[in-house]
């Protein structure tokens, strides 16, 4: 089965295998979008499998509609950083947006069951 990408032509995904590096495997096919969700629906209509972060896919997991492969081999997380300047030069706009997204991403369990209906 094709891989779904949202890298035109030849791409590479990397694999935990123990090491510092991981391991990588160059990935190919006839279907590369540049939108995640799109990517999503792809891999759900059997498109191929696709590589996209735990919580784009969260109810699709839960629901059956999606599954993992290679659950043995997932690479660590990738951190997520705000830089914004010192409190007292930040808009309250900003610090709204910041403090929402803190609430929300920290909220955040990949493999939960989502509370809406499959």
């Amino acid at each position: 089965m094709p891989g779904v990408s949202d890298s035109p032509g030849s791409a590479a995904w990397r694999f935990a295998d123990g090491s510092k590096t991981g391991r990588k495997f160059r990935i190919s096919g006839r279907l590369w979008m540049n939108s995640l969700d799109a990517l999503v629906v792809a891999a759900r209509d059997g498109a191929g499998i696709v590589r996209v972060p735990s919580w784009q896919v969260q109810s699709d997991l839960a629901c059956g509609r999606l599954r993992r492969l290679l659950i043995d081999h997932e690479p660590a997380p990738t951190p997520l950083h705000l830089m914004l300047q010192p409190a007292r030069l930040a808009s309250p706009k900003i610090r709204a947006f910041v403090d929402y997204l803190v609430e929300q991403w920290g909220r955040i369990d990949a493999f939960r069951t989502p509370s809406t209906a499959c």
